[in-house]
């Protein structure tokens, strides 16, 4: 058997910023082409709200975020304008350590 990869690796398309949330991406095409991109956050803070997505997201496209794997709605939970994701606290407030997944139509 060979070695094995670490879980998270370079390769892995994981990218690390001072200070910031961390950001894993992911992309697909749905059927008709559209690409679809897929953002992983770990919470940083108490209360965080805003979070840079890797695309713009476009506008009036299918878009979707899950909290440690519970799906929240687009419009009431979260909003997304351009590349600005923004959690409304609404039905809950993020915590340090929270999975915060978004999956949206990507430009």
């Amino acid at each position: 058997m060979g070695a094995r990869k670490p879980l998270f690796s370079r390769d892995s398309g994981i990218e690390f910023f001072h200070g910031e949330q961390c950001c894993v991406v992911s992309t697909c095409c749905d059927s008709d082409g559209n690409e679809i991109a897929t953002n992983y956050f770990i919470v940083q803070n108490n209360g965080d709200t805003d979070f840079t997505l890797s695309n713009p997201h476009v506008s009036g496209k299918f878009a979707v975020a899950f909290v440690n794997g519970v799906q929240y709605d687009f419009g009431t939970s979260f909003t997304i304008s351009g590349t600005n994701f923004v959690w409304q606290d609404d039905p809950i407030t993020l915590s340090a350590g929270n999975r915060l997944t978004v999956s949206f139509i990507a430009e």
